[in-house]
């Protein structure tokens, strides 16, 4: 067990070494990723950052596209959010097609094995599904409208 135990700490210090985040911004590798403090905070900033995303694609869109301008407010807002979830998915793209073709850490060990950036990008896709859960109940309170399937599918999905 403490052989394990030993190898797998060994690994952790070689993939640490290896992370394009920690080579981008070495102090992150000083974090406790799994501190509930680090947690936390992750989660908020990322909450708060795609809500700044929604509010600026809200309130440009609505200035510089004309067709924005003939829809009702919740079609606004159903686009500011599809704006939303591309930005989420573009952003996510770069960093699977990374551990899909780039990085072999988390080949050797599919699962135990972390990095930061892999830890990160989970931290940061729990940001925005808190975001995405937050935008559905609160659409649904301010338009007087329930989606069953659609509120069961974004529950599940935190």
């Amino acid at each position: 067990l403490q052989k394990k135990k030993k190898m797998t700490l060994s690994l952790g210090k070689e993939i640490m070494m290896d992370d394009p985040l920690v080579k981008l911004y070495p102090p992150i590798s000083k974090l406790n990723l799994e501190s509930g403090e680090v947690k936390f905070y992750t989660l908020l900033y990322t909450f708060l950052l795609f809500s700044i995303i929604f509010a600026i694609s809200y309130f440009i869109s609505s200035f510089f596209y004309t067709f924005k301008k003939i829809l009702r407010t919740k079609e606004k807002i159903f686009w500011s959010l599809a704006f939303v979830r591309a930005t989420f998915g573009f952003t996510c793209l770069p960093i699977g097609l990374y551990y899909l073709s780039v990085n072999d850490a988390l080949k050797k060990d599919v699962v135990n094995s972390t990095t930061v950036l892999s830890t990160m990008a989970i931290y940061y896709s729990v940001g925005f599904f808190i975001f995405e859960c937050t935008a559905l109940y609160a659409s649904n309170i301010i338009f007087r409208f329930f989606d069953s399937f659609l509120f069961a599918h974004h529950t599940l999905s935190l």
